[in-house]
């Protein structure tokens, strides 16, 4: 079977920085989508790539697979260890290793995504390690309400973040025509399974469909990096497709803070400077995972199958070590609550908060940051949404929401209002810069 193959990325319209980074060869195809602050999610992702690079495919059993992925988390762990600005940072993963002439295996950890198209239907092959992800399985909420929770950026599950991190693992068998999708979600936050399905269906050239799934986020908003590799398999052998990423360093790494850590040629994509709103998206229609998919098997670390499993990072531990675990968990908390924001009102002006958005034994999880002289009701309808959603963002993707809501026109007859020199149009000081929220040309990144 051969399979011809391309990635694109992103840096977004609201991002300022691009901490996806990819690989995709003949055998080895992988996004990994950073987190941290300043730089920390780019390096994150980066070593995770570098890491996993260094694989033979050829020997990716269960074993080799889980030896890799404990290898490639040591590594972000001690990087993170050794520069304080580093600490904390994480990443998700998920990658194929090519192990046969028609096979792949899967290694997963976090929210970035695996699809496989088969006969014009899509399949996600891969369960979300994340807040909103575990309430569905739970049934506590449904994938339209998951779609547009506040707290839907939550993962339980990352490499990076805990000494020991197992991966969700899979067997693929490969028919001509399938096609398969890894991508950031930045890519299934923004556009819904019913038109990835479409795009991913659509034409016989990877690069252009690649491009056209980066295009779509964008279109509906990009309000995150989005990184995308596409895999077609077709009659015939080997593969075709230009390398790109950790293991084909002799190009050398690109470093735009518009394109994701990748190697390899890339190429414009369109997208404008400015931040486009188009509501939100529902996801839906990919319900399948991966044990119910012909030709995919699952298996969990535990040995059972990957559509059952629970996931989550939480161990209950009997004993002593119960009170160890919750006192680890008050000190967590307390470190991530201060490293979170979120938009919201104060006195009826829009304001940026510090914390979570809730009580706890009457006491407030939250501090006011800054209040602005935006006024809430005077926003248009989708803005209002947004603030009222009270979505956990770093300080500085608030403060230049905050600055956005200064460039949109005038509704309802009331008069329009253009921020100028740092921090106008703000009661405090503290949004740091003026401008539009485009942040330079975005580009993308394309193998023929």
């Amino acid at each position: 079977m051969r399979l011809r193959y391309a990635a694109a990325t992103d840096v977004g319209l609201i991002r300022s920085g691009n901490e996806d980074s990819f690989i995709a060869r003949d055998d080895l195809f992988v996004v990994c989508d950073g987190m941290g602050g300043a730089r920390a999610g780019e390096v994150a992702s980066a070593t995770a790539c570098e890491t996993i690079g260094a694989l033979d495919p050829g020997s990716a059993g269960r074993e080799e697979l889980n030896r890799i992925v404990f290898e490639a988390n040591k590594a972000v762990i001690q990087k993170g260890a050794g520069d304080p600005q580093l600490q904390g940072m994480g990443t998700t993963m998920t990658a194929a290793f090519r192990t046969g002439p028609g096979s792949l295996a899967l290694a997963h950890v976090g929210d970035s995504r695996a699809y496989l198209l088969r006969n014009q239907a899509l399949h996600q092959l891969t369960q979300d390690h994340s807040l909103v992800g575990e309430l569905v399985r739970q049934g506590r909420l449904t994938p339209e309400q998951a779609a547009v929770h506040p707290h839907r950026s939550v993962i339980t599950r990352a490499i990076g973040i805990e000494p020991e991190t197992l991966p969700d693992l899979f067997q693929l068998t490969l028919e001509t025509g399938d096609r398969l999708l890894l991508c950031s979600d930045g890519l299934s936050g923004m556009v819904d399974d019913q038109a990835i399905e479409r795009i991913l269906g659509e034409g016989d050239d990877p690069a252009a469909v690649a491009a056209a799934l980066v295009d779509a986020a964008l279109q509906n908003g990009g309000e995150d990096n989005v990184t995308v590799v596409v895999v077609l398999a077709e009659e015939g052998e080997g593969s075709v497709g230009i390398p790109a990423g950790a293991g084909a360093t002799e190009t050398g790494a690109e470093e735009s803070s518009g394109r994701g850590r990748g190697w390899g040629p890339g190429s414009a994509m369109p997208g404008g400077k400015h931040f486009r709103e188009a509501g939100r998206r529902l996801r839906g229609g990919a319900a399948a995972v991966a044990g119910n998919v012909p030709g995919v098997r699952g298996t969990s670390p535990g040995g059972g199958s990957s559509g059952g499993r629970s996931g989550g990072r939480t161990l209950l531990i009997w004993g002593g070590a119960v009170l160890g675990a919750l006192f680890l968990g008050v000190v967590a908390f307390a470190i991530f609550n201060s490293s979170v924001y979120y938009v919201g009102t104060q006195d009826g002006r829009v304001a940026l908060f510090n914390g979570v958005p809730y009580r706890l034994f009457g006491a407030e999880l939250y501090d006011v940051v800054e209040v602005t002289r935006a006024e809430y009701g005077a926003q248009p309808d989708h803005l209002q949404q947004r603030i009222a959603s009270h979505e956990l963002v770093s300080k500085e993707e608030g403060q230049r929401f905050i600055r956005q809501l200064f460039e949109q026109p005038a509704t309802d007859g009331a008069p329009s209002t253009t921020l100028g020199a740092a921090g106008e149009g703000s009661t405090t000081t503290g949004l740091g810069g003026s401008g539009a929220a485009g942040l330079g040309t975005s580009t993308t990144r394309t193998e023929p």
